[in-house]
């Protein structure tokens, strides 16, 4: 598990770090994706969160919920820089927000035209999107909401 976590952040420093940046590419959470991929490699994750984990349960009752703590914080704080920075943006207090970037085929990850015909189900797309991002960051801390959140 620290081996892959260690591979996941050379990825993130050398994808979003240095190759993004450098084309002028920069998303407003990648900071935190770092950031969680940094804590990934200190943390005790594969006592919590790893598969062997599953298995068996962990022999070091010193573990606690550290790691689990630290991944909803972090994924409760990349909702809410999300929401707090749509909240700032006018495109999406119009209704807009999820139009613009589904139009543009480069930053949309489905093909989903017929959507942004329907004007009414365009804004209705990006105000739960809005809806979402705000209730995650609230209902996440709740155990018995977070898997269904977290699938999502």
């Amino acid at each position: 598990t620290r081996t892959a976590a260690v591979v996941n952040y050379a990825g993130c420093v050398g994808f979003l770090g240095f190759a993004g940046m450098s084309r002028g590419y920069e998303y407003h959470c990648d900071n935190l994706y770092l950031l969680v991929s940094f804590g990934l490699m200190f943390l005790p994750v594969s006592r919590r969160l790893a598969v062997d984990a599953w298995r068996t349960p962990p022999s070091d009752s010193t573990v606690g919920r550290r790691p689990e703590i630290f991944l909803t914080l972090v994924l409760s704080s990349i909702d809410l820089d999300s929401a707090i920075w749509k909240l700032s943006s006018r495109m999406w207090i119009e209704g807009l927000g999820y139009w613009a970037p589904a139009s543009q085929p480069w930053d949309a990850y489905l093909s989903l035209p017929w959507t942004l015909e329907h004007a009414g189900l365009a804004r209705a797309a990006g105000y739960l999107t809005l809806a979402y991002e705000l209730t995650f960051v609230v209902l996440v801390w709740s155990r018995r909401l977070r898997v269904p959140y977290l699938h999502q």
